[in-house]
């Protein structure tokens, strides 16, 4: 009997200071003051509920920027207005990454005020077909945001986005329709944004007890995570980091080919289903590992071999650069795994793309 009263005894001892020491932590370290977290709550809100739909939206690269909320998901380059041809960008980070880069940004607004066109960007890091699906009808419905051109960048990793990161997470309507992506929640994995959402909640509630919430909040995350990896035991790939998404560009078997189709396609049939969009451009550009033939795998060739409807067109950058490479030898950012490419390339890549798409339909959009 003794011996079970002592060793109740040092394990509520050990569980007092164990907080104590993770609550002395909390004070002195600050590790939850982040540039991450929300500064209001409005943003917080808006940030919450769009990703409820989105799976996530931007995390905070535009730091000591003061920026609205909806550039949490997209950024107005140029306004939308009846006597221009306005134009949607939309994909993953390779989309992002034009306005959050100096150089690109500028070469956007150049572009726009040059050509006298409205420029939306709604890039957001991981954007595949099923988000960029949902986000087109929000952007529409939410946001009044119509485009005559969508210009869309649909990257290799698309592939692995799908079937690692929303393939799970997919709820559909009645009718069986995709209406959304759950959002990571307290899982660990990449793009889960719960820690900034209760850190912001906390700190913007003002409260006294702002410390001890914070350390009681990391308690729950511990045991939230930690099921979480439990119940993931026999998936390895569960936090679906790069490596993981990029496994299928060195082997995609038919299963998971087919699936990426058939959610491409929907993508596809959403965009020409839209009678405002009068036009389409999908665009495929490969990986430094397509280049050393590495990666055996290549959206551009999944994309040629869809049967595509007659307002959507692909621009293959495979083909481009295999037949003349009028970019150069130097296209991606060094030692980047995702093989972004380095903000030379990619302001010449927008601004062929732009261009490639006025002088072709300038006067059909007029």
């Amino acid at each position: 009997m003794k011996n079970i009263i002592l060793l109740i005894t040092s394990l509520i001892f050990s569980i007092i200071l164990v907080y104590i020491l993770l609550f002395t932590w909390v004070i002195v370290g600050k590790k939850y003051i982040s540039e991450n977290n929300f500064s209001d709550k409005k943003t917080l809100k808006f940030h919450k509920h769009y990703s409820d739909k989105l799976h996530h939206l931007r995390g905070k690269h535009f730091k000591n920027k003061r920026i609205n909320k909806e550039e949490y998901m997209f950024t107005i380059i140029s306004e939308y207005s009846q006597n221009k041809i306005n134009f949607l960008i939309q994909g993953d980070s390779w989309a992002e990454y034009l306005v959050t880069k100096e150089i690109t940004k500028k070469k956007l607004d150049e572009i726009a005020k040059k050509k006298k066109i409205g420029i939306i960007n709604s890039g957001i890091s991981s954007f595949s077909p099923t988000p960029m699906s949902i986000q087109l009808k929000l952007l529409s419905e939410d946001f009044d945001i119509n485009p005559d051109i969508v210009i869309s960048f649909i990257d290799q990793t698309d592939i692995g986005d799908e079937i690692c990161r929303y393939k799970d997470k997919i709820y559909r309507n009645k009718d069986n329709l995709i209406v959304g992506i759950k959002k990571e929640l307290n899982t660990g994995a990449v793009f889960d944004y719960s820690k900034y959402y209760r850190f912001s909640e906390i700190i913007n509630d003002k409260k006294r007890l702002e410390s001890f919430l914070i350390t009681n909040y990391y308690i729950e995350k511990f045991f939230k995570e930690f099921s979480y990896k439990i119940k993931n035991l026999n998936n390895k790939s569960y936090l679906c980091k790069f490596d993981d998404i990029s496994k299928y560009l060195y082997d995609l078997d038919i299963e998971n080919k087919k699936y990426f189709q058939d959610i491409l396609n929907n993508y596809i049939s959403s965009l020409n289903k839209s009678e405002n969009i009068k036009k389409i451009y999908l665009i495929s550009f490969p990986h430094y590992n397509h280049l050393n033939k590495k990666y055996k795998v290549n959206m551009s060739d999944i994309i040629d071999m869809l049967d595509l409807p007659k307002k959507i067109e692909h621009i293959n950058f495979t083909k481009i650069i295999d037949k003349s490479n009028f970019l150069g030898a130097d296209l991606y950012i060094p030692n980047d795994k995702a093989s972004h490419l380095n903000e030379k390339t990619q302001t010449r890549v927008i601004e062929y793309i732009i261009d490639y798409i006025l002088k072709k339909n300038v006067n059909d959009l007029k």
